[in-house]
């Protein structure tokens, strides 16, 4: 757990007398707006929201966290818990947690054997905009080295890119929400029943394209939503037991991660007729409707609760942009 222990390695840097970091230290936020900052009537904003299960899980994950650092600095005499004992609380460990998840980089270790977690002062300040990672470490200088992402004008704030994640990733780890964010998806969780009759076949034929039987699904934004392995699953899904034996017998199996691969027009059907029903049934899953979110951000919030919003406002917009693409998928 390297976050782990850089969590807990700034606050003994934060508490221990004449730290060389203090200076650093002294500019830290006090306070952030990740999950671990939520309270019940913030989580409640998720409501319909998949990143709710996973904001949850973040905060379970911390107070077991908490719980077992507590008790390990209670009952032990070395030179941690000499300086931790009397200040670790639970605020505590999530101010520095929240610091590290939202600051923290790889790097290599002194022996370049692994790369490990660190805080780089001052490069850590700056925030996210689109574009590729131009970060990067170099060896020789022994020095992390972080060039313009483009032309900066003098006195704008400079921007680097944290690299193409979903905006339910950089609001459970990050605590924020990038309206813009090119690289944003909806993380669709499908499966298998295990009480499939054809189970079996299904779990082979995914098996053959390197596909999971349960897993995460990215919903795309922008023209073409539906990813060629989401496009692949829910073929394999809808197949009937004449094709799954055809396909598992095929040498061109790879062929059902394209949109023209030649199907049978029922299974093509059930796979439409699928995603249609999903996608209405996780828009009508919210309890506020996409024009209310947006109605809702030109009044004044609280932050947090302001973020939730501009989350469920990007989330709705990709589902409905997915379902106005099935949608015509029928049509055609």
């Amino acid at each position: 757990m390297p976050q782990v222990a850089l969590a807990i390695a700034l606050l003994i840097e934060r508490h221990k007398e004449n730290s060389k970091w203090k200076p650093y230290l002294d500019i830290l936020p006090t306070t952030y707006t990740t999950v671990l900052y939520m309270t019940a009537a913030d989580m409640i904003e998720l409501k319909g929201s998949p990143t709710l299960e996973a904001a949850l899980k973040q905060c379970r994950n911390i107070a077991r966290q908490y719980s077992y650092f507590n008790k390990v600095f209670q009952n032990n005499n070395n030179a941690v818990s000499a300086i931790l004992r009397d200040v670790f609380t639970y605020e505590r460990y999530c101010w520095a947690v929240s610091t590290v998840m939202t600051r923290q980089n790889l790097i290599p270790s002194e022996d370049g054997s692994r790369m490990i977690h660190a805080l780089i002062p001052m490069w850590d300040m700056c925030n996210h905009e689109n574009g590729r990672i131009t970060t990067d470490f170099n060896a020789t200088s022994n020095y992390c080295e972080c060039y313009a992402l483009r032309d900066f004008k003098k006195g704008e704030q400079i921007f680097i890119s944290y690299g193409p994640r979903t905006n339910s990733d950089f609001f459970v780890h990050s605590g924020f929400v990038y309206m813009e964010n090119k690289q944003d998806g909806f993380k669709l969780r499908l499966g298998i029943s295990k009480a499939d009759s054809l189970q079996k076949e299904r779990i082979e034929l995914l098996n053959k394209l390197d596909l999971p039987t349960v897993g995460e699904f990215l919903l795309k934004l922008g023209t073409e939503p539906i990813s060629d392995l989401l496009l692949a699953f829910l073929r394999v899904f809808s197949m009937r037991k004449a094709e799954l034996a055809h396909w598992i017998r095929s040498d061109r199996v790879n062929d059902l991660k394209h949109m023209d691969c030649a199907l049978e027009t029922v299974v093509e059907e059930n796979v439409r007729k699928f995603l249609l029903t999903r996608l209405q049934l996780l828009i009508a899953n919210y309890p506020t409707t996409l024009k209310e979110d947006l109605q809702l951000l030109e009044t004044t919030l609280p932050q947090i609760k302001k973020l939730a919003i501009q989350l469920r406002v990007t989330e709705k917009r990709i589902l409905q942009g997915a379902l106005e693409y099935v949608e015509q998928w029928i049509k055609a």
